[in-house]
């Protein structure tokens, strides 16, 4: 398929194809026509997104290269498969280029310069925003089209494609390539339906075959070397058939580490946090990925064998894991063991049945009568649970390798190549990959859009639909919202309006560039991350300072940006810098509007748009906070049990009066119950006296609290002195007898 036809010259070698018996292929040997004079040709190995991306970056830089993209089988073939069909452009949350680059296990020491500086994830969303994309940012950060179909970034891509003048040939194979006399390129392809070759001469060569072979002998045949490429990305295959139950469960977080025999225990990228999916075959989800990702190598070197340890509850420690079973015991006692448990898991049941039988645990045993020993096995278990690693899947339809070209041999800021001037690459055929999350079309975008940016430069065609008319004239196009700089023999000489102008080439006219008057907006952040948005225009009537004043308008923005910043925010502390953001974002505007009118800029708006600390400061906040919590918790627990004391106490103190009153009135209900018997005995029996009534009563009483202290069933003997006395004695007999047997009886009642 061309997306603008072609001329070609056809020369016959070899026999004609006969009329009858077996059928034999001739070879045709044909070439693109000649370009014309001074025209220049791009040829892009792979139409995938770095190598369609790069050729529209080089075409709209330089409108008079001649760029044509090879592709051997349908273009954008992955962008059509990834993220579920969905495309994920890119990642939204990293803003910072240095925390960006940590998602690379090969490339993340390179990429902290300025790799995604030069085009990060905001470029890459402004640029489909800005060609009729609408995009969304999910909460992990993915991004992906609003219409959540890749068809709309391919359709996207195809129509700028077309409109820029890219030329796409479909269904051939770029077989080899070598370097001509004159410094240009000889480049051959194969088309493998029918026995015939093509010669193509080329001044400049974009490689971004993704990870076919293809691309790999192509950057051999260059002089440069290949770094072996094995998988990343891919399920781990666990060889578990119980495992194979749970196919379908997910673990929102998880933390698995992976063990492989020979390699160090202390790579920390081996150890990875997130959620986790069980598949028919094995384990897969982000955090099986990116492992996958980081330990590529080591799971090559190990014939993809080893063992993971999962993490089922990563924010629960051990000790809290197991008083929550043991809480959960003293709570069910007479539920089965299967039918209930602690919600701090946050598991389903059917991964509670594998831990009991991976345990040995019956599931009708009741909580009753598991032992803590099982208890603490299966806390254990639930803390480091082994699975056996015997291979790899493929993580869905897509592949994605570590290995290829080195970053060695390639200039980050050109993506050229340090071997081969005029040869460059881009993408996967690099020595490069990313997590997954958006970040390996990041590097596509990035390095197509640096790759297309130096080829474009270097064409050294005026910028924007620039077409030749005649020999000494040219018809320069300028867009609405967009301003020319026309300079004479090297010199500025005007700055032209929208419209139509001509530029007389024999006079020395020539368009030095455009510049747009359209608002842009710069995202960029600092101090552990404070996210700032500056929108800024060029102002019309200052056109030529904005265009010759500074080389980098983006580069001075955010030096003024990082100056007030850091000369303010650090004033402050973390509480403040949120309260106070408004006033950070208005002194940043005031110092750039100050700065940058001088140059022909005006800056419309600033805005502190996110305060993000550092993931230690946010771990020391929550630190802090749960302090402050359990502070004011442990005060009101205190203040509770004060309370409980203090009404516990009063209840005493006043059943103690209560009590004492009520053996008072009984007291009291004795005294006047005896002074009424003696006074009616006295009157119904003449002669007596109350002395003599007292005495009878005492008897009376002596001999029913014998009855009573032998019937008691703690009492053994009882001690009362007897003598021949009169009776008058007895009342002291009585006395003294209910003392001592009050003393004897009462060592029997504690």
């Amino acid at each position: 398929m061309n997306l603008v036809p072609q001329r070609f010259i056809y020369r016959l070698k070899g026999n004609s194809i006969p009329t009858h018996g077996r059928r034999r292929l001739s070879t045709i040997t044909f070439s693109l026509a000649a370009p014309k004079s001074g025209e220049e040709v791009l040829v892009v190995v792979g139409g995938g997104a770095a190598g369609i991306y790069g050729a529209i970056r080089a075409k709209t830089l330089a409108p008079n290269l001649k760029v044509v993209v090879i592709e051997k089988a349908k273009p954008l073939s992955k962008v059509k498969i990834s993220g579920g069909g969905r495309c994920n452009v890119t990642n939204g949350h990293f803003p910072d280029n240095k925390i960006l680059a940590e998602h690379y296990p090969r490339g993340h020491k390179e990429f902290r310069g300025s790799f995604f500086h030069t085009h990060g994830p905001m470029d890459t969303m402004s640029w489909f925003s800005d060609h009729g994309v609408a995009l969304k940012v999910e909460e992990d950060g993915r991004v992906f089209p609003t219409s959540d179909s890749s068809s709309t970034i391919i359709d996207c891509l195809m129509s700028e494609a077309k409109r820029s003048g890219v030329l796409l040939q479909t269904g051939k194979v770029v077989t080899g390539a070598s370097s001509t006399a004159d410094g240009k390129f000889a480049v051959k392809l194969e088309k493998r339906s029918l026995d015939y070759v093509e010669h193509v001469e080329a001044d400049y060569i974009l490689i971004a075959s993704g990870s076919s072979k293809q691309g790999y002998n192509l950057a051999t045949q260059l002089g440069h070397s290949i770094v072996e490429p094995v998988p990343s990305l891919f399920t781990f295959k666990i060889a578990d058939l119980k495992l194979a139950e749970l196919s379908g469960v997910t673990f929102p977080k998880v933390k698995a580490k992976l063990q492989l025999e020979g390699i160090p225990k202390n790579i920390p990228q081996l150890t990875q946090v997130g959620p986790m999916l069980v598949t028919h075959w094995g384990l897969s989800g982000p955090v099986v990925l990116r492992l996958s990702a980081w330990g590529a190598r080591y799971l090559s070197s190990s014939d993809y064998k080893g063992t993971l340890c999962v993490d089922f509850t990563p924010d629960l420690h051990i000790e809290d894991l197991k008083s929550a079973l043991t809480r959960h015991k003293s709570q069910f006692l007479r539920q089965k063991v299967l039918n209930s448990y602690p919600s701090e898991l946050a598991v389903v049941k059917r991964f509670w049945k594998y831990i009991l039988d991976r345990e040995g645990i019956c599931r009708d045993t009741l909580w009753s009568s598991i032992s803590n020993n099982s208890l603490f096995s299966v806390a254990s278990l639930l803390k480091d649970c082994a699975f056996s690693v015997k291979g790899k899947g493929q993580f869905k339809d897509e592949f994605v390798t570590a290995g290829g070209v080195p970053l060695s041999e390639i200039y980050l800021d050109t993506m050229g190549s340090r071997i081969h001037s005029h040869l460059y690459f881009a993408g996967e055929v690099l020595n490069v990959d990313g997590i997954t999350g958006g970040f390996n079309f990041q590097n596509a975008w990035t390095g197509g859009y640096i790759a297309g940016t130096s080829i474009g430069n270097l064409a050294g065609v005026a910028y924007n639909r620039v077409n030749q008319y005649g020999e000494s004239v040219l018809l320069c196009q300028v867009d609405q919202s967009t301003v020319a700089i026309r300079e004479r023999f090297g010199k500025f000489d005007d700055v032209l309006e929208p419209g139509c102008h001509f530029l007389p080439r024999c006079l020395g006219s020539q368009i030095a560039g455009y510049l747009t008057l359209r608002l842009q907006q710069l995202d960029d952040n600092v101090f552990v991350t404070v996210v700032a948005s500056i929108q800024y225009r060029a102002l019309a009537d200052k056109a030529t300072d904005a265009f010759y004043k500074l080389s980098n308008t983006r580069s001075q923005i955010q030096a003024y940006v990082f100056d007030v910043i850091r000369a303010s925010v650090p004033k402050l502390n973390l509480d403040d810098v949120f309260e106070q953001k408004n006033q950070i974002a208005k002194a940043v505007e005031d110092e750039l509007e100050k700065a940058m009118s001088a140059y022909g800029y005006e800056i419309v708006q600033t805005l502190i748009v996110d305060i993000e600390p550092d993931e230690h400061v946010k771990r020391a906040m929550n630190e802090i906070n749960a302090a402050a919590r359990l502070r004011v918790a442990a005060n009101e627990k205190a203040e509770a049990e004060k309370i409980v004391q203090i009404k516990r106490a009063e209840g005493d103190a006043e059943a103690k009066y209560l009590a004492g009153l009520g053996v008072a009135r009984q007291r009291q209900a004795i005294v006047d119950g005896l002074r009424d018997s003696v006074l009616g005995f006295s009157v119904n029996v003449p002669g007596t006296t109350a002395k003599d009534v007292l005495d009878m009563v005492l008897i009376t009483q002596y001999f029913d609290t014998m009855k009573e202290i032998g019937a008691s069933s703690k009492s053994s003997a009882v001690f009362i002195p007897h003598g021949p006395g009169a009776v008058s004695d007895i009342a002291g007999q009585i006395r003294q007898g209910l003392l001592q047997g009050s003393a004897v009886q009462q060592p029997n009642l504690l």
